[in-house]
């Protein structure tokens, strides 16, 4: 696999395109591209599109050959993630590769913090913590889809307002990796964490640290964006940071929670009203929305977050949470220890009926492929957590055109 022809245009909005060629050893090629603020001086090396390009490559089999040069700190580490990687996702990243690029000289990190910014618990625990990170990032085409632009020019507005009133400003970003070969990979539990890395070393010339905010993830579990593997997308100009491990979800959220602007501006959802991709609004019914409406009522702050239609929300769905997946069993747990230490017996209740079910659940997955039998996990799916609303998947509203 080969990454080639850097190139750039200026496109519309103040923007500057740099666009390469993924080609691929079967022949085919594809164009990836990225759009950042003109005023912001081009990076013009191959390090963000050998760490974009990375995860691909290692599912691939295939060797990363980079026709500009790479940070020499880069290049060593990214064969560490490849090894990481290997162990983590042997189904996935079946053998070791090479990566083949000119080292270009190693320079010193400029002066400037940046970080992602969804106006999440994560990224909201990351900037109020470190104030003196002053410009924020937001990328179209990772959560939300290319084709949603109106979506993201209302979100971003409001996120730009949020930056302002912390003292920093919000950069608009945008991208078609998702939309390229690369869109096939798992995003959360795999790639995620070098689509961030990709996305911050692209501002590169004007920054000297990026920070990422941290999930819910224990250090011992693999994860896309993880503690071991997201700082190795450093290079001797920019340094990587995943920030907020130190803290659970449930602390994160106390913390946050003390903060009107994060309650009258907060957005976690990323399955959006349509289903078809993240929007502007939270759509209240999914689980991720659920786990942060059960956290704010927990912690007593409910009624004054405004982000949400409180009419879908009642106590008993903590019941009918799906925590089938070792990351989904970390979330409700500690929900649950939250309600526990807050006096909140009900939710924690139903909450440990979550978990009793799911262990059963979990059991007849493995089932789901056999013939006849897949019957009884469909069966059990709807008994037992039949109470949360299903989202349904909508058709596209002029999406499909869009995204031609």
């Amino acid at each position: 696999m080969k990454v080639a022809n850097l190139r750039y245009d200026a496109v519309s909005g103040g923007l500057r395109q740099a666009m390469v060629d993924l080609e691929f050893t079967d022949g085919s090629r594809e164009p990836l591209w990225f759009r950042v603020l003109e005023e912001i001086p081009p990076a013009d090396n191959g390090n963000a599109w050998l760490v974009l390009a990375l995860p691909l490559a290692a599912a691939l089999g295939e060797d990363l050959h980079v026709e500009m040069p790479v940070d020499p700190w880069l290049k060593l580490n990214a064969e560490t993630v490849v090894a990481i990687w290997r162990r983590w996702y042997p189904n996935l990243v079946k053998k070791p590769i090479r990566i083949h690029a000119e080292s270009m000289p190693v320079s010193t990190p400029r002066a400037g913090v940046v970080s992602t910014f969804t106006a999440g618990i994560d990224s909201f625990f990351t900037v109020l913590r470190h104030p003196e990170c002053k410009h924020y990032i937001h990328v179209l085409g990772f959560d939300m889809p290319l084709w949603k632009q109106d979506a993201h020019s209302r979100l971003t507005a409001r996120l730009e307002k949020v930056a302002a009133q912390l003292g920093a400003r919000l950069f608009r970003m945008a991208t078609n990796l998702r939309e390229t070969r690369w869109g096939k990979l798992p995003w959360e539990n795999f790639a995620a964490g070098a689509a961030l890395g990709g996305a911050m070393l692209q501002l590169e010339g004007g920054f000297g640290a990026g920070l990422i905010p941290s999930s819910e993830v224990s250090p011992e579990s693999p994860w896309g964006s993880h503690p071991l593997t997201d700082p190795l997308y450093s290079t001797s100009a920019m340094r990587i940071h995943h920030d907020g491990l130190s803290h659970t979800r449930p602390e994160k959220m106390e913390f946050v929670a003390q903060y009107p602007i994060v309650l009258e501006n907060l957005h976690v959802c990323f399955v959006g009203q349509d289903t078809h991709g993240q929007d502007d609004r939270n759509c209240g019914r999914c689980e991720k929305c659920l786990r942060n409406l059960i956290a704010l009522d927990v912690l007593g702050k409910l009624r004054e977050c405004r982000t949400f239609d409180l009419s879908l929300y009642r106590v008993e769905l903590a019941s009918q949470i799906i925590a089938t997946t070792p990351k989904s069993r970390i979330l409700v747990g500690v929900l649950k220890a939250l309600a526990e230490r807050r006096g909140r017996a009900d939710i924690a209740r139903h909450l440990d009926a979550s978990l009793r079910k799911s262990r059963i659940m979990g059991v007849l997955e493995r089932f789901e492929k056999t013939p006849l039998l897949w019957r009884l996990p469909a069966w059990y799916r709807r008994r037992a957590f039949g109470g949360l609303a299903r989202l349904h998947r909508l058709p596209s509203a002029g999406g499909a055109a869009e995204h031609a």
